[in-house]
C-alpha cells in the first residue's frame, strides 16, 4: 500500500469502509478509470485494497471502446491528466466485498 494511504489508514484505525476526506490527486497524463465498481475491485491488488471514486469533467475524457481506445467489457474511460478531489476508501479483501456499499460511500463523499 503505498505509503500515504498507509498513513490515512493509520489515522483511521485501521482499514475501514469510510471514505477519506477528499484527496487531491494528480493523475498520470494519460490514465485507465472504469465506471464499474466491480470492474475496478479486480484490479485491486493484496488484502489490504483502496478505490478512488471522483467526479471528473468530461472534456478530460479522452477516449472510450465507443470512439477509440478502451475496453468495452471493463467500462474503461481513459481520461487525460489533471488534479481531481478524489475519495478513497480502503478495504480488507478478506471481508465480503459489498460493491454497492462502497459505491454509495464514494458517490456521497463527491
Amino acid at each position: 500500500m503505498p505509503t500515504t494511504l498507509q498513513k490515512l489508514a493509520d489515522s483511521k484505525g485501521g482499514l475501514h469502509r469510510q471514505p477519506s476526506a477528499l484527496l487531491e490527486v494528480t493523475q498520470q497524463p494519460i490514465a485507465s478509470w472504469t465506471l464499474e465498481i466491480n470492474t475496478a475491485e479486480i484490479f485491486t491488488e493484496g488484502a489490504a485494497s483502496m478505490l478512488q471514486g471522483s467526479i471528473v469533467p468530461s472534456k478530460r475524457i479522452f477516449s472510450t471502446a465507443l470512439n477509440g481506445i478502451g475496453n468495452a467489457g471493463e467500462a474503461e474511460l481513459v481520461l487525460l491528466g489533471g488534479t481531481d478531489s478524489t475519495s478513497v476508501v480502503l478495504f480488507d479483501k478478506a471481508i465480503e466485498f459489498d460493491a454497492d456499499e462502497i459505491l454509495l460511500k464514494l458517490l456521497e463523499a463527491n
